[in-house]
This record gives C-alpha cells, structure tokens and sequence, in this order.
C-alpha cells in the first residue's frame, strides 16, 4: 500500500501547506520512494522524476511554481508491498504503448500483477499493469475484466486520437477530495488547514465530473472480487476461469498470513488471449 495525490493547476494551497501535505501522506503509508509527474496546461511539457531518495522538499521546490502557472501534479509515495527497493520501482510509472500513452500512480495490490510482471519481465505489479494498460488500453481491461480488484489509480494520457486527461480511478481504498483546493489525496490529516472542507469518497457505480480548476475525472467502480477467509485465495473471475487456467503467483501473507499460491502460468496462453 503507498499514498498518492493530485494535486490540479492554480490550486489555493501555499508552498508550505504543500509540503506539510506530502510529508503527511509519506509517514501515513510511504518512505520508500518518492515520485511525480507535473503536466502543463497545454500537455505540450511533462516533467517526471522519481527516485527512493527523492525527498519531498525537493519536489515541492521544483513543482511548486509550475503549479502557480497551472501545471498539474501527480505525486506518489511508495510503501513496498510488491517488488523490491529502487529507483525504477517507484511511482509514477510510464506508459508508451499502442493503445495508451501516459503515466500511471497506483495505491493498493493488484492480485494478478505478478503473473504479468512475469510476463512483462517487470519487477512489480504497477509497472506490469502500465505495460499492461499500454498494450490493451483501459477499455481493454474492462473489456477482458482484467482491471484490478483494488486500489486507487491516478492515470494521465490518451489512447490513440484521444485528448489526454486526468483521471483519478477509485476501486476500493482510501480517497479523499478537498472542496476548496480541487485536491484529491489518499487522506489529509487532521492538521490540515482545510480539513472542513474535505470528503471522503464512498463507494459506487458512478461517475463523478469534477468541472476546473481540477480538471479531472473521478470513476468511483464498485470492487468485483469478493475475497474470501484465511487460507484462500481471491476466486477468479468468471470470463478467466472459462477459457483457460490463468494462474495467479502472488504471496497473500503480509497481514492475513494467507497461503502462498504458487502455479505455473502459460506466457503463449497469456499472449493469445489476453494481448490480442
């Protein structure tokens, strides 16, 4: 699990209050790598940086002024779940694929992922699902219900012919969304200066426009998978099931001590049916 925010262009929040926000989210559920994606107004000009040692001083000093003339910011701070401790494993992860271009911020654990991580030859869940998002599009996900039972997502780009925008994606987890600012953020603590004017975003099968100055998309989805007690594994979906035994390896054991599953998977299955 990690914490990400959004932060829009102009947004009403002092250099100070931006740092106190970023610290917050890294002690909460981070500290193990630091990332952000800044937009211009115009996506003409991206300016990305990411690393374990990014420290979140540094990145308000090299965003905070792009925010100020309308840049939009994307930042992630990552809680090692999946994966190891590097630089090319922290968020925001790239996309530059067929069917999708853009960047890619993920709390939660994707329970599929290290099946294509596997096959993707990538070293964590995310940065199999933007290879993934990359190769099929969103809709392709959706289309194969493969989009991840978990998590909150801030994706920006476009599939091909298609404006790029922000979109933040809420499957299950922690959201929230800060009237007088447009920010949206894992979670504000109590500290924060305009907490009153803060809501957590519940669950649903709506779509939720957020006109500027966020310019963004919220897509609340209601999570598909019911997980069941210890010592078993989340059940696959049915449209998998049907066609072929798409395995998953992933170790359910951090807090649940579920068991390990650990089959073999099929990259030619996987190939055929699900990047077609």
């Amino acid at each position: 699990m990690c914490r990400l925010a959004f932060i829009p262009g102009r947004a009403k929040i002092t250099k100070a209050q931006m740092l106190n926000l970023l610290d917050d989210l890294e002690v909460s559920f981070g500290g193990d790598g630091n990332g952000y994606v800044a937009i211009s107004p115009t996506s003409k000009n991206i300016k990305h940086s990411k690393a374990v040692k990014l420290n979140n001083e540094r990145i308000v000093n090299e965003t905070y002024k792009l925010i100020q003339r309308g840049w939009a910011l994307y930042y992630h701070t990552r809680k090692i779940s999946v994966g190891w401790s590097s630089d090319t494993q922290c968020h925001p992860f790239k996309i530059s694929g067929p069917k999708f271009k853009g960047y890619l911020c993920h709390n939660g654990t994707w329970f599929e992922g290290s099946t294509f991580a596997k096959y993707f030859k990538c070293g964590s869940d995310t940065a199999a699902l933007a290879k993934l998002i990359g190769t099929i599009g969103i809709q392709g996900l959706k289309d194969r219900e493969l989009f991840p039972s978990s998590g909150v997502f801030l994706l920006y780009g476009a599939g091909p012919n298609e404006t790029p925008t922000h979109k933040v994606i809420k499957v299950s987890g922690d959201l929230e969304y800060c009237n007088k600012t447009g920010i949206w953020a894992s979670e504000f603590d109590n500290a924060w200066e305009y907490k009153n004017q803060c809501y957590k975003v519940a669950y649903g099968s709506h779509m939720l426009e957020k006109p500027a100055p966020s310019s963004i998309v919220a897509e609340i989805l209601n999570n598909p998978v019911k997980v069941k007690t210890k010592g078993f594994a989340p059940k696959l979906n049915p449209w998998r099931d049907k066609v072929s035994p798409l395995w998953i390896r992933d170790k359910y054991c951090y807090d649940h001590n579920w068991e390990e599953i650990d089959r073999e998977i099929d990259s030619t299955y996987v190939e055929r049916n699900l990047l077609k």
